[in-house]
């Protein structure tokens, strides 16, 4: 055997073994990739889409790489709060938007903003970025997205990968962003939060708490009313009255992560630069895939031919989990919400009594 055939041999066995180590992967019940579907399959509505971890909600939005709306960290609530980051690129001077959910249903209901599928093409109109797989597994939403295209003889180009999640331990919500400079020269950009809400209110057992539940700017950080204030942080280090500033060399890619609080105004303020932030979205992952083992660990086992029966089963105990709620805000220790805005509806309520009973007693 001549050295040219052993080398095309051993590659060969190399590639055969590690594709047969990949397909033998399989996820149980207790792993939130089992859950995971992309959300072309899904028919929610963005507001039925939730991101869950045991304390609030939010919820991600279609055709956009950071948005997400329908905040629920009660007492305090926004159901009408959106949040996304726009890219300006200082090399054209151009802004690039990444809220096209909002674009579209302003375009449907009002004809006042631009047609989305226009943009990026039409003379005067907004600069988007082009999404292209979204996908949901519990308390985690996965996005990626692209923009390539020439200003004045001058590219733009660059691929952006982002995932989100919220936290258990405070009312944030968390966002990991990657992105990969495609150009030949440095990619300069501001990455610029941009939060719109009408009102940010907080709630008490009777009510909503006194004073103004209107939402204005207070900075580039931060937007808030008399009873709840926004901040978003990041790990990025270098700030301007604009936002983040970031510079990624050709060819090269780079990781920023951000938090998104929601606190009383009584509170001090977050600060806008944090390096913590990969550590406690980690540890908001581990939080969830815990309780989907330790409720998976409770219930009877059930396998059947017909796998999808057999997945429509754990779907309904990952429908009931979804309702436990072990928010310090409510009057028990752990609290079941099920059936009710805004919290999660189950699949079939006919059997969460018994479930609860079983999962938590």
């Amino acid at each position: 055997m001549n050295t040219k055939t052993f080398f095309f041999l051993f590659l060969f066995t190399v590639v055969f073994i590690n594709r047969k180590s990949i397909a033998q992967q399989e996820y149980t019940p207790a792993d939130p990739e089992y859950y995971a579907m992309d959300r072309e399959d899904i028919s929610f509505d963005d507001e039925q889409m939730l991101l869950f971890n045991h304390r609030g909600f939010v919820s991600p939005r279609q055709y956009s790489l950071t948005q997400f709306a329908n905040v629920w960290f009660l007492p305090i609530g926004a159901p009408r709060y959106e949040f996304n980051i726009n890219f300006f690129d200082k090399g054209t001077g151009r802004l690039i938007e990444d809220d096209v959910p909002t674009k579209w249903k302003s375009w449907i209901d009002d004809g006042k903003s631009f047609d989305p599928l226009g943009s990026n093409f039409r003379p005067n109109s907004p600069s988007i970025v082009v999404t292209q797989d979204e996908r949901w597994q519990p308390n985690q939403y996965e996005r990626t997205a692209t923009f390539h295209k020439e200003y004045d003889k001058k590219w733009i180009s660059f691929s952006v990968k982002s995932w989100t999640n919220v936290s258990y331990d405070a009312n944030e919500v968390f966002m990991k962003l990657t992105l990969t400079n495609r150009n030949s020269k440095d990619l300069e950009m501001t990455l610029i939060p941009n939060q719109v809400a009408g009102i940010l209110e907080r709630y008490t057992k009777k009510g909503v708490v006194e004073g103004s539940n209107k939402a204005e700017v207070i900075d580039a950080f931060t937007i808030g009313s008399e009873m709840a204030h926004v901040r978003v942080s990041s790990s990025i280090e270098k700030i301007s009255d604009k936002g983040f500033e970031i510079a990624i060399p050709p060819n090269e890619t780079a990781t920023y992560y951000f938090a998104v609080k929601f606190y009383s105004p009584q509170d001090e303020a977050p600060a806008i630069t944090q390096s913590d932030i990969p550590d406690r979205m980690q540890k908001a992952d581990e939080k969830t895939r815990d309780m989907l083992s330790w409720a998976y660990g409770k219930l009877p086992k059930f396998s059947s031919s017909n796998k999808q029966l057999e997945q429509y089963y754990y779907r309904c105990m990952l429908s009931v989990l979804m309702s436990r709620y072990e928010n310090p805000s409510y009057i028990s220790d752990v609290f079941w919400a099920v059936g009710t805005w805004p919290y999660t509806i189950s699949w079939d309520t006919s059997y969460t009594s018994d479930l609860i009973a079983i999962v938590g007693p």
